[in-house]
């Protein structure tokens, strides 16, 4: 049965009013008809909130096109009498941007215009054509996330509609209205997620689209809604499946909508669409809408904040280390030791923040051990003597990188002054979007394999390249091979020092 119901309007007793009135056709009372929220982050949804956030810094801007068939129906005595509002489309403009790792602010203006046939004949006004939606401002934070090595993403979300619209053209709610959410995401395997939202729409006023019936069915105030979805990665696209209900606490009746989304990366861009029917009669939920819409979110880095000095700061011990960044600033060090000399507590002549192993005797060969390491310490960098291995063009670490990593969480045990940036590269083959996504994906996992391991999660910091920083030519399989790897930089030197790895054997499994 169709859905979007103002119950009343024609009942009871009312009935013979309504087919003589039509010189005297009444107004709708104002409400905001549209009852789909975009996500303007979507880095999993299109339209839930599920507690995936974009990175520090980045931004996403979207233009989303929306075809809504008969969002609002009239019926009487539970039997569809007219159609008020056949054809709706809407232009929604859209952003978000990620202030830190953990908040996310967003922002959505709709331009709506509408198709009403002549419902005179059954007392009521038609409503206007075209006018500018609801606005809404918006705000999630994540409380934790699977990139920080958690079992899962969860995160708030809080909504506010601003009050502009037009209540002539069903545009605008009558009094305060606000959205909370709390959302939750998980990924299975390498291209699976499932995520959920749970929260409410709450309108500071209850009222009814048909105040003149004793018993309306179709009163607006507080209404519980939230939703489920599957999102995949396969083929080089993004797909998702979700449901999504309102259960009113009001006297009205609940709905439900599936949607199938489909979403193509193409670089910076992206180009997206999903419709599906709804079922129920609740005010604004059509028979069936589609959407579809292009983004723009480029891989953002914080701008630099060069910090102007009047004057040279002082340097007590001329070391080129300002005093107030000098731990022994009486004493000449260097950078490294945050201005303080170089010690080797062994005596193997290896300083100690060269030295994987500063308090056991060894060799340089073996980085300041007396067993042969996976991993040394170099200048800038850890060193790896072999790649970190995945499972095929997925996020998987193969067992035989477990040695590996565990080498450089030892590194960081016995060296807690260290951090370390991980940085995951691909080579070119396939979707330069989906490579970035993977990328980052793979250097998450490493993170996470490693706090494990007993290492602070502050002290790592994933971050994804993508195929945009190639050290060998992709046109040789030898080439993408080499390209294909993960990087241990230490945070705080040259961001353009290069690991240097050992040679990718035949048989790696990376993609």
């Amino acid at each position: 049965m169709p859905s979007r119901e103002i119950q009343g309007w024609l009942g009871g007793t009312l009935a013979l009013w309504a087919f003589t009135a039509s010189a005297q056709s009444q107004r709708i009372p104002g409400f905001e008809l549209e009852r789909l929220q975009l996500n303007p982050g979507a880095r999993d949804s299109l339209v839930l909130s599920t507690g995936d956030l974009t990175r520090k810094g980045q931004y996403r801007l979207s233009l989303t096109g929306h075809w809504e068939n008969k969002p609002l129906v009239l019926f009487e005595h539970g039997t569809e009498s007219a159609t008020i509002i056949s054809h709706r489309v809407t232009a929604h403009l859209s952003g978000a941007w990620s202030v830190t790792d953990w908040l996310e602010l967003g922002a959505q203006l709709p331009i709506v215009g509408q198709w009403a046939p002549n419902v005179s004949t059954v007392g009521l006004a038609t409503p206007q054509s075209f006018a500018l939606g609801t606005p809404w401002l918006q705000a999630r934070a994540n409380l934790f996330s699977e990139r920080d090595g958690r079992p899962l993403d969860l995160g708030l979300h809080l909504g506010a509609a601003l009050p502009v619209g037009s209540a002539e053209a069903l545009t605008l709610d009558q009094g305060f209205v606000f959205s909370p959410r709390v959302g939750l995401g998980k990924r299975l395997g390498d291209a699976w997620r499932v995520g959920a939202d749970v929260g409410a729409l709450v309108r500071t006023r209850t009222y009814a689209l048909s105040p003149q019936v004793k018993t309306p069915r179709d009163e607006l105030g507080v209404e519980v809604n939230g939703g489920l979805n599957v999102s995949a990665a396969l083929f080089g696209l993004k797909e998702e499946l979700l449901v999504r209900g309102t259960l009113p606490m009001t006297r009205a009746p609940s709905s439900l909508e599936v949607l199938l989304g489909l979403r193509a990366p193409v670089g910076p861009v992206e180009v997206y669409a999903m419709g599906g029917p709804g079922f129920g009669k609740t005010p604004g939920t059509p028979a069936f809408r589609v959407l579809a819409g292009v983004t723009y979110s480029p891989e953002s880095t914080p701008p630099a904040n060069p910090r102007v000095e009047d004057q040279p700061e002082p340097d007590n011990d001329k070391d080129g280390i300002a005093d107030r960044s000098d731990a022994c600033m009486n004493e000449a060090g260097i950078q490294e030791n945050r201005g303080c000399p170089d010690k080797d507590r062994d005596g193997d002549s290896l300083v100690d923040r060269l030295d994987n192993c500063p308090d056991e005797k060894g060799t340089e060969k073996n980085g300041g051990c007396k067993d042969k390491q996976l991993a040394r310490i170099d200048e800038g960098q850890l060193r790896m003597r072999e790649p970190v291995f995945f499972e095929q063009n997925e996020d998987i670490l193969s067992p035989r990188s477990h040695e590996l990593l565990d080498t450089v969480a030892s590194i960081l045990k016995t060296h807690p002054e260290m951090k370390l940036r991980v940085e995951g590269h691909t080579s070119n083959e396939g979707d330069a979007g989906y490579n970035l996504d993977l990328s980052q994906r793979r250097a998450e996992a490493v993170v996470k394999y490693i706090i494990g391991k007993g290492v602070e999660r502050e002290r790592l910091e994933p971050r994804g390249f993508g195929q945009t920083r190639p050290i060998a030519d992709n046109d040789t399989s030898e080439g993408r091979a080499k390209n294909r790897r993960v990087e241990f930089k230490i945070v705080g030197d040259a961001v353009d020092v290069k690991t240097r790895q050992g040679a990718p054997a035949a048989k790696t499994l990376e993609k």
